[in-house]
């Protein structure tokens, strides 16, 4: 007889967390390009650390997501890591602007956060 493995649901809970994340982290990859663009501030100041934060959030939403399906379906668990790291990246670098990183970064770090930690709980479960 085969021996049939329970699945735990924390890829699932992983897969969603991050997506949610990947879609917090896209509206910020658009808000702070559109800072570097436009000029955040009264002076119209295009400062690079704008730029960096939106190219990390346009990526992380990009991995981020394909990370979050990768845990949906329990695949390739390394590329999965390296999409939430991207996201953790992207949450930190969106504190360039302190209130936006709070109201923004805060809830999307603790998303990935836990979402690392249900990926790596369930690394067995990834083919």
């Amino acid at each position: 007889m085969f021996k049939s493995e329970k699945k735990s649901g924390y890829p699932t809970a992983a897969g969603v967390l991050t997506i949610i994340a990947a879609c917090i982290c896209i509206f910020l990859g658009i808000l702070y390009m559109y800072a570097y663009i436009e000029g955040w501030d009264y002076y119209r100041v295009h400062p690079p650390e704008y730029f960096l934060a939106g190219i990390f959030g346009l990526l992380g939403f990009a991995f981020g997501l394909t990370g979050g399906i990768l845990a949906l379906k329990r695949r390739v668990f390394p590329l999965a890591m390296i999409g939430m790291a991207i996201l953790t990246v992207a949450g930190i670098l969106s504190f360039v602007e302190p209130i936006v990183g709070i109201i923004f970064g805060v809830p999307m770090l603790v998303l990935v956060i836990l979402a690392i930690i249900f990926t790596g709980i369930s690394k067995r479960e990834f083919t």
